[in-house]
């Protein structure tokens, strides 16, 4: 189980229910098998409870799917627009055919051709990613910038000519129905273009004009970033005395509408199909879990997991099953290389992860890596 803006160290056989917190921000060490985040907390779990953490994640995705799994992926009438198109992938690097010019051709120029392409603006020339004219031509002013980014602002104007930027969050344009797409392009406008701006400039919601409009960071009410260190406990709770001196916290304005106003709530009671419920249990989730068991952000993860990053997984699986469905692969087989694929991924996961916290100085905190750095880690 690995936490953000928090350290997390993997203890060796000899340690492994070890749990410690220790108050030093730069605190970085590699001692007996363990490994070490440099961070504002440092906190030490075992790499077993991670594997049980991930395994018991996987397992409820595993039930939600063969719960699911008649009425999603065996009826004809539930169609999944993303496996349609891996099944047309499928068809064309194995079906023959005798056109002089194959489906398979086609694949394979299409695949040279982006993978020429995507060597501009992900290596020679970034700023391809997203051209935010209106920065360029009001660049002494503080608004432009907020409005015209498309990396710290509302990207009004901007432009993106990298195909990985452009589906990297809604996934591809080009495999998504018109009304999917026009559902998700109306509520980006009105919450981006209407809702904020009214909220940050016109009505200044809370004080929001204190604090950034695009931000991973907490705040206090003087628009300071907020000293999680302060309000936590030896034991990695929330120290309620502690928290009413240090103030509430503040969010983003952009935070606070899409996440923490319940946008992906609402949105779930809108949604007909599995594949949009998810992204509200992330929401719905943290939430619950804060009120039934406020003030314990481990058990709030924990929670997490076992609500939104199972029914996740859920989907997944789900989409494997409709993929063997359309494919006439037998449903036994296609469990037997989920079960493979979910201990291969687990084991590499932890174990990039272990090295990435080892070998990355500072990673995960912004304020001393060097500019442009990657290793933000910004959700």
């Amino acid at each position: 189980m690995f936490l953000r803006r928090a350290s997390v160290s993997f203890a060796g056989s000899e340690d492994v229910n070890e749990m410690l917190v220790k108050e030093d921000r730069h605190f970085v060490r590699l001692d007996k098998g363990r490994m070490v985040m440099r961070s504002e907390i440092e906190i030490a779990i075992g790499v077993s409870e991670s594997l049980c953490e991930y395994g018991l994640g996987q397992v409820l995705g595993y039930g939600w799917a063969g719960l699911l799994r008649k009425y999603v992926a065996e009826l004809a009438h539930m169609w999944w627009p993303a496996t349609l198109v891996q099944v047309s992938l499928f068809q064309a690097l194995h079906e023959k055919e005798e056109k002089r010019f194959s489906r398979a051709k086609f694949f394979l120029i299409a695949l040279s051709c982006s993978f020429t392409w995507y060597t501009v603006p992900g290596y020679l020339f970034s700023t391809l990613t997203n051209i935010s004219w209106v920065c360029w031509a009001f660049f002494k002013s503080v608004t432009a910038q907020q409005i015209g980014s498309g990396m710290k602002g509302l990207g009004l104007g901007a432009v993106a000519l990298d195909w990985a930027a452009v589906s990297s969050f809604l996934f591809s344009p080009l495999i998504r129905p018109f009304f999917s797409i026009m559902n998700v392009f109306a509520g980006y406008v009105l919450m981006v273009y209407i809702a904020i701006p009214i909220a940050y400039w016109g009505f200044d919601l809370y004080n929001a004009s204190r604090f950034p409009i695009f931000s991973s960071q907490l705040f206090s009410s003087q628009g300071q970033q907020y000293n999680i260190l302060a309000i936590v406990n030896n034991k990695f709770e929330l120290d309620l005395v502690e928290c009413k001196k240090q103030g509430p916290i503040h969010l983003r304005m952009f935070f606070a509408f899409t996440y923490g106003g319940f946008a992906t709530i609402a949105a779930t009671l809108t949604r007909d199909t599995l594949l949009w419920k998810t992204p509200g249990l992330n929401a719905l989730t943290e939430h619950m879990m804060g009120l039934i068991y406020p003030g314990r952000p481990i058990a709030n993860v924990s929670f997490k997991v076992y609500g939104y990053m199972s029914m996740n997984q859920a989907v997944s699986f789900l989409s494997d099953f409709k993929l063997g469905h359309y494919m006439k692969i037998p449903p036994r087989s296609m469990f037997l290389v989920q079960f493979v694929g979910t201990i291969l991924a687990g084991t590499l996961n932890i174990g990039v992860a272990w090295w990435l916290l080892n070998s990355i100085q500072n990673i995960c905190q912004p304020e001393l890596l060097p500019v442009n750095s990657p290793w933000t880690c910004p959700s």
